[in-house]
């Protein structure tokens, strides 16, 4: 239960995030609010798979606030199903700070 409790935290965190820079948009809400669900209910798995739609939708769009409030929230969900997931993740993010242009999105 406090695996779940520390996702869930991280969704809300994440969707906080995106709230509190004026990033979310109203396309991505119902998807959001699909995965938070998901999680509520246990599902992490089937909530990653959501959250890498977002992701991929995000990448698609250029939305780089989306598609980095999504990864982390994936990236919770991974750990819970593969607590050693977290190493890879940490490799994927000190590559998007390498490649980052923005200041910041290196400061994220």
């Amino acid at each position: 239960m406090n695996r779940k409790n520390r996702i869930a935290g991280l969704v809300v965190l994440t969707l906080f995030f995106g709230l509190s820079v004026g990033i979310r948009a109203e396309r991505y809400d119902k998807l959001w609010q699909k995965a938070e669900k998901l999680l509520q209910e246990g599902r992490p798995k089937s909530a990653g798979e959501v959250l890498e739609d977002i992701r991929s939708q995000a990448v698609g769009a250029g939305d780089r606030g989306q598609e980095l409030a999504a990864f982390l929230a994936a990236s919770g969900c991974r750990q819970t199903l593969t607590p050693d997931s977290l190493f890879p993740d940490i490799i994927l993010l000190r590559r998007r700070v390498e490649g980052a242009k923005d200041v910041a999105e290196r400061a994220v």
